[in-house]
């Protein structure tokens, strides 16, 4: 499941090409119905991660200390999100016209890809749709406040299954790394790649919690383990993998 999520995340990088059309001036995706299953994936054009930083108001509260600005949307993902989820509802109805009435979608993005996966899952799993959905991210950084972390959360209780894929040293899924009094934590779980693995050429995959949750005061805390074992800036290369065989940051065709 995670081998084949993290080839299309590879695909993703075919979108960047200047014959795909995007969904806006930021985002590309691709939608493709395989059986029972309908495999989303998500690439970001010309968008380096200073400019996803000082785009999107959660994460200008993060840098100005501005707490309103929190409640604000991310706004490249409002600019998609109404032709993404009627991609996604088409394909469904698609799907459940040949009888198979509870598919399965699968929303993928690697690096800040992987934050308009996230995006994506949430408010479609906040709607009625009768569908499995799944989210798989390699190498995303944080989204939100313990608030947003608590959102995701919930609804893995309800219909999402969330996969937050990390490898190795990359820094991106530890950004933005400067304080101040509003904190941005990953939402549930992550499953690390190990570098140091003498396996026969086989990833180690470890399976840790994203976020810590103290049920007494209900407070979320960042897990110290895992890819936030690490204390240095980390390195592009693990960025880009290999994540189970999968390298990014190019087309492989």
């Amino acid at each position: 499941m995670l081998s084949s999520a993290a080839k299309y995340a590879q695909l993703s990088y075919c979108l960047l090409k200047k014959d795909t059309v995007g969904i806006d001036s930021g985002i590309k995706a691709k939608i493709e119905i395989k059986n029972e299953e309908i495999n989303y994936y998500f690439n970001v054009l010309q968008l380096s991660r200073q400019d996803y930083y000082e785009r999107e108001p959660v994460l200008q509260a993060f840098y100005t200390n501005d707490p309103s600005l929190i409640d604000s949307e991310f706004i490249s993902w409002r600019l998609a999100s109404t032709t993404v989820l009627n991609a996604l509802r088409e394909a469904v109805i698609t799907i459940q016209t040949s009888g198979i009435f509870r598919p399965k979608i699968n929303l993928i993005g690697h690096g800040v890809s992987g934050v308009y996966a996230v995006l994506a899952a949430k408010e479609l799993s906040e709607t009625s749709i009768k569908a499995e959905i799944r989210v798989f991210t390699f190498g995303q950084p944080k989204i939100g406040d313990v608030e947003f972390a608590k959102s995701i959360n919930r609804l893995t209780r309800k219909n999402l299954q969330v996969f937050r894929v990390t490898n190795g040293n990359d820094f991106l899924p530890r950004l933005p790394l400067i304080g101040g009094d509003i904190e941005l934590v990953h939402h549930i779980e992550e499953y690390w790649i190990s570098e140091d693995c003498d396996c026969a050429g086989q990833d180690r995959i470890y399976k840790c919690e994203g976020t810590i949750l103290n049920e007494r005061t209900g407070e979320i805390t960042e897990n110290k383990e895992c890819n936030n074992s690490f204390m240095s800036l980390g390195l592009m290369e693990s960025h880009n993998g290999p994540y189970l065989g999968y390298e990014m940051g190019r087309c492989p065709v």
